[in-house]
């Protein structure tokens, strides 16, 4: 039998990652990084463990720097996406599944009245896991539009449009969002 319990531990307290590099063309790791490392400006070191088929797994020294790097991609190298998504050093990064890209959805042709935090959340589930909603503290929205935040899975290909119904309608159609 093994404890593993001091190994988990401390696991728990590395800031861990896996990346897949969404490109079909040759590259250079190091120019990859270096790229990466450049736009994500971090404040602490970053260190890379190349896997197979252009997947890393990622280890940062600070956890801000990982939170910044997982919230705010999609990030590019030489225009083709560079995928992260959060590892908890369990099983083995390899099979860790990266197929999600969280990217920012304009959702247009919304009637003023339902410009708002909460039909965010409902209209942008039609287009994947919503992660935020572009709302003020009281979850007004003050534009032509509604602003969403959603995991796109990259297998899928992107809406342009979403046409919801309203329950209780009598049967209409509501509005139409273009995306």
């Amino acid at each position: 039998e093994l404890d593993l319990s001091r190994a988990r531990a401390a696991m728990a307290t590395r800031w861990l990652a896996v990346g897949y590099f969404f490109s079909i063309l040759p590259f250079s790791t190091v120019g990859l990084f270096g790229e990466l490392k450049s736009k994500w400006g971090l404040r602490g070191r970053l260190s890379y463990t190349p896997l197979r088929n252009n997947r890393f797994m990622l280890e940062f020294e600070r956890e801000g720097d990982r939170q910044h790097v997982l919230e705010n991609g999609p990030w590019t190298h030489r225009k083709d996406a560079f995928l992260i998504v959060p590892f908890d050093g369990q099983g083995k990064a390899s099979d860790v599944p990266v197929n999600v890209m969280p990217i920012w959805a304009r959702i247009y042709d919304v009637p003023p009245l339902m410009l708002s935090e909460e039909i965010g959340w409902k209209l942008g589930g039609l287009l994947g896991k919503v992660l935020r909603v572009d709302a003020d503290k009281f979850g007004n929205i003050f534009s032509e539009f509604l602003c969403v935040r959603v995991e796109h899975n990259v297998n899928t290909p992107l809406l342009r449009e979403i046409s919801p119904r309203e329950l209780g309608g009598g049967g209409t159609d509501g509005p139409r969002g273009q995306v």
